[in-house]
């Protein structure tokens, strides 16, 4: 993508020009593939609930971090609707956990 980008604007640093540049370039793409496998490689070994509830920790984690870390405004319909949404996943997980125990109890035979 940026080879084809960057050709395009007369001001732009192309690669090869610095080499810090270069390097980031490189080692952007790293940082970016690295946890993704490592991700990929995670989630085979879980169950299909558990990674459901992950995507919703990073949406959760930022809203965290902008609240707290950035100051941003938290208005009590924000409050609200976060709350909403989190009571919402922990009935299905509570239910998705039961339903699994439930699932995995050995279940009496009564005699006849």
């Amino acid at each position: 993508w940026l080879t084809f980008i960057m050709p395009a604007s007369p001001a732009s640093q192309h690669l090869g020009d610095d080499r810090t540049i270069d390097m980031l370039l490189i080692g952007g793409s790293f940082v970016t593939a690295v946890p993704l496998l490592l991700f990929a490689a995670a989630v085979k070994k879980m169950t299909l609930s558990a990674i459901g509830l992950l995507n919703y920790l990073a949406p959760t984690i930022q809203f965290l971090v902008g609240v707290f870390v950035y100051n941003e405004a938290m208005t009590l319909s924000h409050l609200v609707c976060f709350l909403l949404i989190w009571l919402s996943i922990a009935l299905y997980w509570t239910d998705s956990y039961l339903a699994g125990k439930a699932a995995r109890s050995p279940q009496t035979v009564l005699p006849r």
